[in-house]
């Protein structure tokens, strides 16, 4: 039987499966993802200490086992055991245990995959002697390729025990070269090409900002801002998805972004 298509196919699929928010600091980022319904934060900057909300604080456990077991104990070990505890829930119980899962923020997080990222390098031959901790230092950026497959195999880990997967992410500023002129642009605060990557392997992208009392999300394709999104409720969009009152009672719209 032929697999070939005679006709168009019909949208299958509405709200974004991975979605980055990003912006400068103090935007409402992390308010944004504390208010949102069964939504597990895995906190790698430990912000959420500050919130009432769903979160696993990942430096602050590994500084709790690190004084209670008298040996150090990296940040990335937390993580794998986060990984674990998901899949060992998904496989006992035939779903996943959170419909959203958050990672704050990729900066960080490219930070903390780095055991990881040598474990990658050192399984290559010619790598097993390795004795370093920062493949950024080594010759010729030669340690990058590893930092990145660590860096997006842990964000397609946590993607597979979830509905939806939020990335949040600062902001930097990038100059790019167009038509011979020197443009600066808005764009996710991650090394090298890792912003382009992410670009291409999530759904929306989403700049996060404050006007007033609002906090406002915005998909549009601006020229000097990295955003956009594939769904079609979300393209060239914008959104106020927090508004606070006289009395600083926050209103939430996160069913602007989840259908």
């Amino acid at each position: 039987m032929s697999i070939l298509p005679d006709g168009k196919s019909t949208v299958t699929v509405v709200n974004p499966k991975t979605m980055v928010l990003f912006g400068g600091t103090k935007q409402g980022k992390t308010t944004l993802v504390a208010a949102l319904e069964d939504n597990l934060i895995i906190d790698l900057e430990g912000g959420t200490r500050y919130y009432e909300c769903l979160a696993i604080d990942i430096p602050g456990i590994a500084e709790e086992k690190s004084i209670s077991t008298g040996k150090a104990v990296a940040p990335w070990d937390v993580i794998k055991s986060v990984v674990l505890d998901l899949k060992k829930y998904k496989e006992e119980n035939g779903k996943n245990k959170y419909t959203n899962i958050t990672l704050d923020t990729a900066g960080v997080l490219e930070d903390m995959v780095m055991p990881y990222a040598i474990q990658l390098y050192k399984a290559e031959p010619r790598n097993k002697n390795y004795q370093g901790k920062n493949l950024k230092t080594v010759p010729n950026g030669a340690g990058w390729q590893y930092i990145r497959d660590a860096f997006f195999n842990v964000i397609s880990m946590f993607s597979l025990y979830c509905d939806h997967l939020i990335i949040l992410a600062h902001t930097k500023a990038k100059t790019i070269n167009k038509g011979g002129q020197e443009l600066e642009v808005t764009d996710i605060d991650v090394s090298g090409k890792m912003s382009q990557m992410l670009a291409a392997r999530t759904e929306a992208i989403g700049l996060v900002y404050r006007k007033g009392n609002q906090t406002i999300v915005s998909f549009k394709g601006e020229q000097f801002i990295v955003s956009g999104a594939r769904p079609s409720h979300l393209k060239e969009q914008e959104f106020v998805l927090a508004e606070s009152d006289a009395d600083l009672n926050m209103t939430f719209n996160w069913d602007k972004i989840f259908k």
